[in-house]
């Protein structure tokens, strides 16, 4: 018999010269190559994230993934601040114009 006993809640295991046997295992080795090709996009990224972090922030720290994550979280955390800040600024800027062009259309 081609077959082999694994054990008893395994139940049989296809032998090498068994075509079952070389399915199995080029569904593996497929599935092996698709997460390895997931792992080297996101190391990708998060080298490329890296990269991307301001020097001052990736200098003072050893850059592993974790602290690059970290790192980027924070960053972005920043860069919301202070969009929004230079929002409102905007924002206040507009309301002092258009109080000094109506102080000015008064004065003519």
């Amino acid at each position: 018999s081609c077959l082999q006993v694994r054990g008893s809640s395994q139940g049989p295991v296809p032998s090498a010269d068994d075509p079952e046997h070389y399915r199995d295992r080029r569904k593996k080795d497929i599935h092996n190559m698709i997460e390895r090709r997931r792992r080297y996009n996101i190391n990708d990224r998060i080298k490329e994230l890296g990269l991307m972090l301001p020097k001052g922030a990736s200098e003072e720290m050893k850059l592993n993934k974790g602290t690059i994550l970290k790192a980027s979280c924070d960053y972005i955390r920043q860069l919301q601040k202070d969009r929004d800040s230079m929002i409102k600024q905007q924002q206040q800027q507009n309301k002092l114009e258009n109080a000094a062009k109506q102080y000015a259309d008064r004065v003519r």
